[in-house]
């Protein structure tokens, strides 16, 4: 589930994930915003993380990515970005390229 505006952003809600340890339980969500700058260009942000119920950072982890898409044809796209985190489960920089294919 998401809320999207114009296609534009979209807010992921926040879920609650049981862990085999009695008691802990983890707290994960995300959101991102989109923008079309021309018609092939797309860029955008997001945030996402994930925290215990004992709000233990050695086991949290926060996420931030920019990056966008560049479309080829209709339906193949290169993909590209950047990444960092902080805390320990979170890796400290990245970064990604790829392509993505639209099964129509």
């Amino acid at each position: 589930m998401s809320s999207t505006v114009d296609g534009s952003h979209a807010v992921q809600p926040v879920y609650l994930l049981q862990s085999r340890v009695p008691g802990l339980q983890v707290f994960t969500g995300n959101g991102s915003l989109v923008r079309d700058f021309t018609p092939k260009l797309k860029l955008g942000a997001e945030l996402f993380g994930g925290v215990t119920s004992n709000f233990n950072l050695t086991r949290g982890q926060l996420e931030a990515q920019i990056g966008g898409s560049y479309a080829l044809r209709e339906n193949f796209a290169f993909t590209f970005g950047v990444l960092a985190g902080r805390f320990p489960a979170s890796p400290r920089g990245g970064f990604h390229l790829g392509f993505a294919y639209d099964f129509k």
